[in-house]
């Protein structure tokens, strides 16, 4: 038998000495003053029976009786306790000693009850050692329940009241006395719904015979409902008989409005939790915990796959801005830990391997004093193809709106060059009409009598009215050119023979004003000329005709005698986007001359229909500013290209461009 005596304060003197010399021989007996020593000896050796004076200071001896018996559930535990203090002793019992003594003390009485206390141990004396301990701590259950704020109440075997606490008033809100005078039953204020679990509840006890805590409700005398936990011993004699239950009663109604409220709360908050339109899951050390249906959806795939999965699982390896996506999740979910929200957009992957964009929003809970994040997702894939499709469209639209400012523009120039030859016909038709008229009334009214006078005047009518022939042709000819109505006759020529032709046509008129003209062609040597002949042009040779006449002309016009006008054409290469080629083959028109040249200032717009600049090469008295404007459009039919380039006081070169046909 090994037996622990812990001493206190100065409460009984030199009585645990005494028992430790008494009981010495009934087996191992060992003396503590303090509570370490009295631990290290029951780790060595689990005692058998504890007896342990309390009257240590402050609430030392009792964290001691209730670490010890946690730690010794099977130890028979005496409490020694001086003074008055019932409260003390009260918690103390609460703590699960077996027996206790008050002073006065008497140290054969001690002897007597440690007799016991091993003699229990012993299992031989287990039945009368219960009824005396029940004899006794009857007093001591009537002491404590009269200060208790719980409903204390003891039963007889026939379930009449014997004896209740004062605090059945604030419970029931009835009096003591109506329970143990037989006037109120037990099964009267429990409520008609609950008096199933009570009659369960005493049948199991009666079969098992220990403590079987329950909860049920009761009626209070208001007619309010309170909760009741109820826990009750059944009590028997030495001889095994049925004495009655004793029984504590605690009003949790304000616990079970709470648990109620906090249900209520919670299955709230699981509604909103899974009826939310974006997916939310709950991540506890960067691991996915719980999620709601949303998710399930939005990733495609089960509760079993996202619970104990990372957000790493759902990412693709890197993430649109070229971050990591491991590197990148680790420091938002620790930026967010540390109590900083983010919002964010991020690359997830389905479980069908379908990456869609999603906007993340992280936040900080704390629950039970443990971490967890928040992640909010919200698939936006629809949202940024809406976007991409907003942002094309706006392109889209910026084009058009471009091109319409440009067709306006254009409008505006067609409407201004309108205008500009509205007057300029007007201007040109008016000019020789008048001379025309002057010229008439001057023979009419015979101011012009002599014969040689009036043919010079008739000669003069003459040369106007085919000037004013020519505007018309020209006018005609190019509206018709730009409206398309001209039908071009074209025909496969060499290059060789249209050049030749073209020169042999106006060689007459450019030497006859004392002009040096000529041709300068690649094919030099006959086996040149043999590979030219192989080249093709198709032209339309009136156009061709009517442009090369104008720039003859107009050589012809700028350029002082003994000057010289050459004509000339090669094989040159262009880009050409449009035919999806890095290079188009086409041959090369020139006209070059050492004439007056082109000021700067009228230069950009010497292929405006009548644009006449003061010093251009379309300001003779003659000219109406058409040609240039009718060669570029013939050029243009023919799929090319005009322009000149011209440095004033030393001559112009006009180029024009024919594309090139192989046989």
């Amino acid at each position: 038998m090994n037996i622990l005596l812990l001493e206190g304060r100065s409460s009984f003197p030199g009585c645990l000495q005494e028992i430790k010399e008494k009981f010495v021989s009934r087996g191992e007996v060992a003396l503590c003053t303090s509570a370490q020593e009295f631990f290290n000896l029951s780790r060595e050796k689990t005692p058998d029976v504890a007896v342990v004076d309390i009257d240590l200071p402050g609430e030392e001896s009792l964290e001691i009786l209730k670490s010890f018996r946690a730690f010794f559930p099977e130890t028979y535990i005496l409490l020694l306790a001086g003074g008055k203090d019932y409260s003390r002793l009260e918690k103390a019992l609460s703590l699960g000693a077996d027996d206790y003594m008050v002073e006065p003390l008497v140290r054969e009485e001690l002897e007597i009850r440690l007799s016991m206390a091993i003699k229990s141990r012993t299992r031989s004396h287990t039945l009368k050692r219960m009824e005396e301990v029940l004899q006794e701590e009857e007093g001591v259950f009537r002491m404590v329940a009269e200060h208790s704020v719980d409903w204390e109440y003891w039963l007889d075997p026939r379930e009449n009241f014997v004896y209740v606490s004062p605090s059945s008033w604030q419970i029931t809100g009835y009096d003591p006395w109506e329970f143990v005078s037989g006037t109120l039953k037990l099964k009267e204020i429990i409520h008609p719904h609950d008096w199933h679990i009570m009659e369960e509840h005493v049948s199991r006890l009666a079969e098992k015979g220990r403590h079987v805590p329950q909860e049920f409700r009761i009626i209070h005398r208001n007619g309010g409902e309170r909760w009741i936990s109820h826990v009750c011993q059944p009590v028997y004699s030495s001889r095994g008989r049925f004495l009655g239950r004793r029984a504590s009663n605690r009003d949790i109604t304000r616990q079970k409005k709470v648990e109620k409220a906090l249900r209520e709360s919670e299955a709230k908050y699981r509604l909103l939790f899974d009826s939310a339109n974006d997916a939310i899951l709950l991540m506890e050390d960067n691991v996915f915990i719980d999620c709601n249906e949303k998710a399930l959806e939005v990733f495609g795939t089960s509760r079993e796959e996202i619970l104990g999965s990372t957000p790493c699982d759902f990412s693709p390896w890197q993430q649109p801005d070229g971050s990591n996506s491991r590197n990148r999740a680790v420091r938002e979910l620790n930026m967010a830990r540390e109590g900083f929200p983010r919002l964010f957009e991020w690359k997830h992957v389905r479980e069908n391997g379908r990456v869609f964009d999603a906007e993340i929003s992280l936040n900080r809970i704390i629950l039970d004093n443990k971490i967890f994040i928040q992640s909010i997702i919200r698939d936006i894939s629809d949202r940024k193809e809406l976007y991409r499709e907003i942002e094309e469209r706006t392109k889209a639209l910026e084009k058009s709106n471009y091109l319409l400012q440009e067709s306006n523009q254009k409008l505006y120039r067609v409407e201004k060059s309108r205008r500009n030859m509205l007057a300029n016909i007007s201007h040109d038709l008016r000019t020789p009409i008048t001379l025309i008229q002057g010229f008439v009334e001057a023979l009419l009214e015979e101011v012009v009598t002599g014969p040689q006078e009036q043919k010079k005047y008739l000669f003069l009518i003459l040369s106007k009215t085919k000037g004013l022939s020519r505007l018309i042709d020209d006018l005609l000819q190019l509206t018709r050119l730009e409206s398309g109505e001209v039908k071009m006759n074209y025909r496969e020529a060499s290059p060789e023979i249209l050049a030749s032709w073209l020169f042999k046509k106006y060689r007459a008129a450019v030497e006859n004003k004392g002009i040096y003209y000529e041709v300068i062609s690649p094919s030099n040597t006959q086996e040149k000329k043999n590979m030219d002949e192989r080249l093709l042009v198709k032209v339309d040779y009136d156009g061709i005709d009517r442009v090369f006449s104008n720039l003859i002309c107009n050589s012809i016009k700028f350029t002082p005698p003994r000057g010289y006008i050459r004509v000339g054409w090669e094989v040159t290469s262009k880009d050409d986007e449009k035919e999806g080629s890095s290079e188009t083959q086409e041959i090369l028109f020139q006209v070059k001359d050492t004439g007056s040249g082109i000021n700067e200032e009228d230069f950009p717009f010497i292929f405006d229909r009548f644009y006449q600049g003061s010093k251009s090469r379309n300001s003779s008295r003659e000219s109406r500013g058409l040609g240039l404007a009718i060669a570029r459009e013939i050029i243009f039919k023919h799929g090319g290209r005009i322009w000149a380039e011209s440095t004033p006081g030393e001559g112009s070169t006009f180029y024009f461009t024919l594309p090139l046909t192989s046989k």
